[in-house]
């Protein structure tokens, strides 16, 4: 029995080297890339990483937009000066004018909204050039008085503006100044430059992204550039003082917008 139990525990510890050997040989026998992935925690390196989105490149350009139009309002200040030797004369004068100019501007069909008192004052009226050898010393001396009255007027037939000024003078108006034509909308004008600025611009980006081979994509941003233009241009009123129209015309004048617009754009 004995004997037998020593063969026993030798077959054994036999048996129980070779399966280590066994073990020791599978695992040297196994590829690099899959003992890795028998490993935990272990990274494969072959597995490529997911793709980032390229992110859109993008295509600025400037476009403009102007409208050119003959202006359809007149914008006129006129009104009196006069002078005496006390305020109340000078007052009466440059009143009784005034009225008058008033009356022409109702028979002319000017809407009482269309004009208004710009200016007003009552100033004396000084005398320095002194008499006798010893002017030099002397003090000013009063005079009188000058009272100024100044009415702004819109005329939204720029057409009729000569023919009023003549009417305006004739009833008394000595003074002039300021006149200048501009249009009654505005706004629509100016909106008709902000969307022919808009088309140039996406007009300028099509082409830019056609020549790079590139789709257009949404507007990413919009800006507005100084753009020369649209201010009207005073037109000082010389002459027409009762002889004929006075001297004084329209023209043409332009309105221009500059946009500075940002595309998205995609191969």
């Amino acid at each position: 029995m004995k004997s037998n139990n020593k063969l026993w525990v030798v077959m054994s510890g036999v048996a129980a080297i070779a399966l280590l050997f066994g073990a020791l040989l599978s695992a040297w026998m196994l590829p690099q890339g899959a003992a890795a992935q028998s490993r935990p925690g272990s990274t494969n390196t072959d597995t490529p990483a997911p793709a980032t989105p390229a992110k859109p490149s993008q295509i600025t350009v400037r476009g403009s937009g102007n409208v050119t139009a003959v202006p359809d309002t007149l914008v006129i200040n006129i009104g009196v000066v006069m002078q005496d030797t006390t305020v109340a004369a000078a007052q009466t004068k440059a009143g009784t004018a005034l009225d008058a100019m008033l009356a022409k501007l109702k028979a002319a069909n000017i809407d009482a909204k269309d004009y208004r008192t710009i200016q007003y004052n009552v100033e004396p009226v000084m005398d320095y050039s002194g008499k006798g050898p010893d002017a030099a010393n002397q003090p000013p001396q009063l005079v009188g008085f000058r009272v100024t009255n100044i009415l702004e007027v819109t005329v939204h037939d720029a057409a009729q503006g000569p023919e009023l000024i003549d009417s305006l003078v004739a009833a008394g108006a000595n003074t002039i100044y300021n006149v200048s034509y501009t249009f009654g909308d505005r706004a629509g004008l100016e909106k008709q430059a902000y969307d022919g600025a808009m088309k140039d611009a996406a007009d300028k980006a099509a082409r830019l992204a056609g020549l790079s081979k590139q789709q257009l994509g949404r507007i990413v941003s919009v800006t507005e550039a100084t753009a020369g233009g649209g201010v009207p241009m005073p037109v000082d009123a010389k002459g027409g003082m009762g002889a004929g129209s006075a001297p004084i015309a329209p023209g043409q004048q332009t309105i221009g917008v500059d946009l500075v617009v940002t595309y998205e754009a995609q191969p």
